[in-house]
């Protein structure tokens, strides 16, 4: 019992100092409520591209390049590593069991990156002396709705999405320099603006592309009844547009 509260006590600790008051309390309101309702609040931004943009360098040499379908495995090392073969022969039971499952989601993780590429997305990253230490997607509106893809895309707009740096890589300016990188891109191929979506909890994702110059556009609530396959949203504040469309139908209906 004591060690859970210890757990407890640092978790708040890191959230109060890195994320802030505001995150505290939010997490502390969906434990809270979590044996009964599923909670989640996204704030929405956008990026005007028809204004110049400038090149965000990070504070470590690292090639940025569009990936292909040799690099998916390299990108899933930085989030579900494999092990090597001694390494698995010293697992004990429930370790093996959780590796099993590790890899089964890397494998779905894996399908799914893949056919976002065959669709037209694209996915960009950061080497360091060869590796991957950061990837970053970005969805163009002629690439076709993938799954978990909520923002519905119009002529000359895009998506960003699934941004990840490796552990020992954070801090260093590579989500903003990559980023960046994908903004130009999509400049460049007559693009006019770009979405992107953070949760509430993600405190530090806010602040970096604040510093770029994204624009806060709206935010929404989802709110998930445990144990019925439906969802309530409610518009916390803004513009949710372009998120999809039956989110927004569904406010207007009041369910």
């Amino acid at each position: 019992m004591f060690h859970k509260l210890r757990n407890y006590y640092s978790v708040a600790l890191a959230d109060l100092r890195y994320q802030g008051l505001e995150v505290l309390l939010w997490r502390i309101v969906v434990k809270l409520l979590s044996p009964a309702l599923r909670l989640d609040l996204q704030i929405l931004f956008d990026f005007d591209l028809t204004r110049p943009l400038e090149a965000r360098a990070p504070k470590v040499a690292v090639t940025i390049t569009r990936a292909g379908e040799a690099d998916i495995d390299d990108i899933l090392d930085m989030q579900l590593p494999r092990l090597a073969p001694e390494q698995i022969a010293a697992l004990d039971d429930l370790q093996e069991l959780q590796y099993a499952q590790m890899l089964r989601a890397r494998g779905k993780a894996f399908d799914i990156y893949r056919r976002s590429m065959w669709a037209g997305e694209r996915c960009y990253v950061a080497r360091a002396d060869g590796l991957i230490v950061h990837s970053n997607w970005i969805r163009f509106h002629d690439s076709g709705p993938m799954e978990g893809r909520p923002v519905e895309l119009g002529p000359g707009e895009v998506y960003t999405t699934d941004a990840y740096t490796a552990d020992d890589w954070r801090g260093k300016g590579l989500h903003e320099a990559v980023l960046m990188h994908m903004l130009q891109v999509a400049q460049q191929l007559g693009c006019h603006r770009a979405y992107t979506i953070t949760d509430l909890t993600k405190a530090g994702s806010r602040r970096g592309v604040q510093r770029v110059g994204w624009s806060y556009r709206g935010s929404i609530l989802y709110a998930c009844l445990r144990g019925l396959q439906r969802t309530w949203l409610v518009r916390m504040g803004g513009d949710i547009e372009p998120l999809f469309n039956h989110a927004r139908a569904a406010m207007a209906s009041g369910n």
